[in-house]
């Protein structure tokens, strides 16, 4: 048996963190002496510790990495491994999203001396926009659930054999105001035959802008059009959406995503 000094020093692992993992049943010591309270731990146990030190690196909860090492499922522990790679890599390129956008507004202001110019970078448009037939999926929702929901209108899209146009996906946002964790949202699908859609988006004098780049920063394209919409004499007329023209699933890095913003509008009167 090693003593727990002996054991942190096999594992590299504190004293203080044995001793909480014995607290929460991660790793409890096969021994404990009834008069002292010492802990000691078996040989056998390092494999183990080490797998917690491992699964801890890559990025896995205690609680999680408590139920991947109970779990004899090996096809279970793959796949929560599988997805947490997921989870990294689409945090290393949301990471490199953000160096990026840090280093154009570091090169905005060395050019101009001012961090203003990037958000005065839009070409405004009013224009007579053309009815889209979609089909929709419209619930109270999270934006992390938009996945779940698209994924049905394609399955859809693929079992019932309709036609998209150029399987350009839409999101209308219903709500006046937006919570990324509960909002009133309606993702489609744009298709070509208005009689396989759930509903026609119809024709309106809208104002519009082209957004190039993340989603991170559709922030600062939704304020240009709403100092447009304020400055021109025009109100916000229905709910505005989003037409997802280059995305990730064109191959495309972020800075090569294209989404265009719809703001239907009508003339303020006075």
């Amino acid at each position: 048996m090693l003593t727990i000094g002996q054991f942190s020093k096999a594992s590299l692992v504190s004293i203080k963190a044995l001793h909480y993992y014995d607290k929460i049943g991660l790793l409890r010591p096969i021994h404990t002496d009834p008069w002292t309270g010492y802990r000691y731990y078996g040989e056998e146990q390092l494999p183990r510790m080490l797998m917690i030190q491992r699964l801890k690196r890559y990025h896995f909860s205690l609680a999680e990495i408590a139920l991947m090492t109970d779990d004899a499922n090996e096809e279970k522990t793959y796949g929560r491994l599988l997805r947490k790679r997921e989870e990294l890599l689409s945090y290393i390129q949301e990471t490199e999203q953000i160096i990026s956008e840090l280093t154009n507004t570091i090169d905005d202001y060395e050019r101009n001396g001012t961090m203003q110019s990037l958000q005065n970078q839009y070409e405004i448009h009013l224009e007579t926009t053309e009815p889209l037939p979609i089909l929709s999926e419209r619930h109270k929702m999270s934006t992390e659930e938009y996945g779940k929901y698209y994924g049905k209108l394609f399955e859809r899209v693929a079992r019932e054999k309709i036609q998209t146009k150029n399987s350009i996906a839409l999101a209308v946002y219903h709500d006046e105001a937006f919570d990324p964790e509960c909002s009133d949202v309606e993702l489609g699908v744009v298709v070509e035959k208005e009689g396989e859609a759930d509903r026609v988006i119809p024709a309106a004098e809208a104002v519009t802008v082209l957004h190039r780049g993340a989603y991170s920063t559709l922030a600062e394209a939704y304020s240009a059009v709403v100092r447009w919409i304020a400055e021109h004499g025009y109100v916000i007329a229905t709910a505005p959406y989003e037409l997802y023209l280059r995305t990730r699933f064109d191959n495309l890095p972020p800075e090569a995503w294209e989404t265009k913003i719809i703001f239907p509008v009508t003339k303020k009167t006075r």
